[in-house]
């Protein structure tokens, strides 16, 4: 294979990518919201309602699109950037960081 070849799939895969990107929908991050053992640590029922109300607002729009709701953000590869930022903070509690994900995607819907 020539190196134009290479060259041009490389910038069809780049733009394959890309439209994928600007395709994601709200299932691609429930996976990452999804409350686990350590989510409802020391929490009173009243957070963990919120919790399950929130996260069950974002199952029944899971089929939706995405949009990028931080404008100084240029692509939605950067938004994922943000959201897994926010998840991988150490500092945080568990349900904290899902929470703010699931308030940030709520906003983010593409209606």
């Amino acid at each position: 294979m020539h190196r134009l070849e290479k060259n041009i799939l490389h910038h069809a895969n780049k733009r394959r990518e890309q439209r994928q990107l600007s395709k994601m929908r709200i299932k691609d991050y429930l996976h990452k919201v999804k409350a686990n053992k350590y989510t409802y640590n020391n929490l009173d029922n009243m957070l963990k309602i919120h919790f399950q109300l929130r996260y069950n607002n974002l199952k029944k729009h899971q089929e939706k699109e995405v949009k990028n709701i931080f404008h100084y953000l240029d692509s939605m590869e950067e938004f994922n950037l943000k959201i897994n930022l926010l998840l991988s903070n150490e500092n945080d509690s568990d349900y904290f960081k899902k929470y703010e994900v699931m308030k940030i995607l709520s906003e983010a819907i593409k209606y």
